[in-house]
């Protein structure tokens, strides 16, 4: 359940701590078209936290090149990387950055106490520019999550027929 209390310091007391994914990657059919696969994560000392995960998920229509990197915590995606160079947004005039501003292609959605997660900053890379594989880098890099098991990139099909 969503948790709108959740303070910008403890958010950003989070995100400033070392963080380990605590499983490999094992993707799953969501359903319409998407493959999932998510984990819990570790503190510091190995020790799980309950309130914490990450979530992939990827598009299997390899033409439409759609990737979304969550960081979970108690509830609310307090960091979302939305890879879709065709996707348009505009965020709320009370978000701290781009307030009011109309953001196409890919983004940052960032948390903050007053708009949860429905404020989004540009990430000005086009989606082909990277694999996959760097994108999930540039996320783990972000939110200062440690990954070391093998990757394994989502399994993407050209011309997957569309069920929505």
């Amino acid at each position: 359940m969503s948790d709108l209390s959740l303070p910008n310091t403890e958010v950003n007391d989070f995100l400033a701590k070392k963080k380990e994914i605590d499983g490999k990657i094992k993707w799953k059919n969501k359903g319409k078209a998407y493959l999932e696969w998510s984990s819990i994560l570790l503190d510091e000392y190995g020790i799980s936290i309950p309130t914490a995960r990450i979530i992939l998920t990827a598009n299997q229509d390899e033409e439409l090149y759609k990737f979304t990197f969550v960081l979970d915590y108690r509830g609310q995606n307090i960091r979302r990387l939305d890879i879709d160079d065709t996707h348009k947004r505009t965020n709320p005039s009370t978000c701290p950055e781009y307030p009011g501003v109309k953001i196409t292609g890919n983004h940052m959605h960032v948390w903050n106490q007053e708009n949860g997660i429905n404020c989004v900053v540009p990430v000005d890379i086009p989606a082909r520019d990277k694999t996959h594989q760097e994108w999930f880098e540039f996320f783990l890099n972000d939110v200062k999550l440690i990954y070391n098991n093998e990757y394994v990139i989502p399994p993407l099909t050209k011309g997957y027929p569309r069920l929505f």
